[in-house]
């Protein structure tokens, strides 16, 4: 279940955002243009790796303006609405001083946040990022703004599908759970003509400039593999931000909760706390073997008929393996009714 959603007021507009754990650091997860922060809880994968994050810090995640749960906008805003965005999620959850991490273009709030108001980041960490969205002298490993307005539109003539779902997930591309939740993702986050105002606001989004002079700690991260964005964008960060540490991590995935989410935790760990808690070591765990029967299905059967008997019955077999799912579980065998 999503935790609590709360909103910020920022100037005229209400900012959905949640805190998650308690630990003794806040860590803020700009996600970006694609969000829906209740619904993000509802991918066992990503709900395990946002509960992970909460065990070494008070996790702050919120829906930037015009996406998810937050207000929508009538016109193009220029990024330092983001940027007040951001600080009022951090006012209202009580948070004078926090590590920001950057996701894809919620990389740029984070970049110039800290630009801003360095005395309230304690370090920056960066997952696929990007500073700039198109191509130009010196950056051309990514669309010019042709190439650019031509990929989203094509992305967007097919936007709640889940079309981009393979490259953005190539390790799961078989897993038509995951691939239904992600294009319910994408209609939650913004309809096609939102969606495609937003991108538009991004086109000329670039905080490059600002990279030299931020003065926070940063850790820059990326899959080598990475279908969706260039590992390029990752370096050039790494390269133009002062005394930033650079991972490479194995993987051709661009969601963080996909294909090996404990050696990227593990690094976020160690730079928000200086220490891992779990990665590389060997636990010991309790587990538990669980076995349900439905009671009385052969009365149950009778009174519904045999059609609402298999619709219940289906619905109940996807509770549970939605509930497997979450925790990590195996499904050994069923029997008719039985787990």
């Amino acid at each position: 279940m999503a935790p609590e959603i709360r909103y910020a007021r920022s100037g005229d507009a209400n900012i959905a955002y949640m805190v998650v754990g308690d630990g003794p650091v806040d860590l803020l997860f700009a996600t970006g243009t694609l969000s829906h922060i209740e619904h993000l809880w509802e991918e066992p994968g990503l709900a395990r790796f946002m509960e992970r994050l909460a065990t070494f810090s008070r996790l702050i995640l919120y829906d930037r303006r015009g996406i998810g749960m937050s207000d929508p906008v009538d016109v193009d805003w220029p990024l330092g609405h983001d940027v007040a965005d951001l600080g009022a999620v951090l006012d209202a959850a009580g948070s004078e001083r926090a590590f920001l991490l950057g996701y894809v273009m919620g990389a740029v709030a984070c970049v110039e946040f800290a630009s801003r108001h360095p005395e309230r980041v304690q370090g920056l960490i960066f997952y696929a990022a990007m500073s700039k969205a198109v191509a130009a002298p010196g950056y051309d490993w990514t669309h010019d703004e042709t190439e650019r307005d031509a990929f989203l539109e094509g992305v967007l003539e097919k936007w709640g599908t889940g079309s981009n779902f393979d490259r953005l997930v190539p390790s799961m591309a078989d897993d038509e759970r995951m691939r239904a939740w992600f294009a319910k993702l994408e209609r939650l986050s913004a309809s096609p003509g939102a969606m495609r105002q937003i991108t538009a606001a991004f086109r000329d989004v670039d905080v490059r400039a600002l990279l030299p002079e931020l003065q926070p700690p940063a850790l820059v991260m990326h899959r080598a593999g990475d279908q969706l964005i260039d590992v390029q964008h990752s370096l050039f960060l790494a390269e133009q931000i002062p005394g930033a540490r650079y991972v490479e991590l194995p993987g051709d995935d661009n969601l963080p909760s996909a294909g090996d989410t404990e050696s990227m935790l593990g690094e976020i760990e160690e730079f928000v706390t200086g220490r891992r808690g779990r990665g590389g070591e060997r636990q010991r765990a309790l587990l538990t073997v669980l076995f349900t029967d439905v009671v009385d299905a052969t009365g149950w059967a009778a009174r519904l008929g045999d059609q609402r008997w298999r619709d219940l019955l289906a619905a109940h077999d996807r509770v549970i393996r939605d509930e497997v799912a979450r925790y990590g579980g195996d499904e050994i065998k069923t029997i008719g009714d039985s787990f």
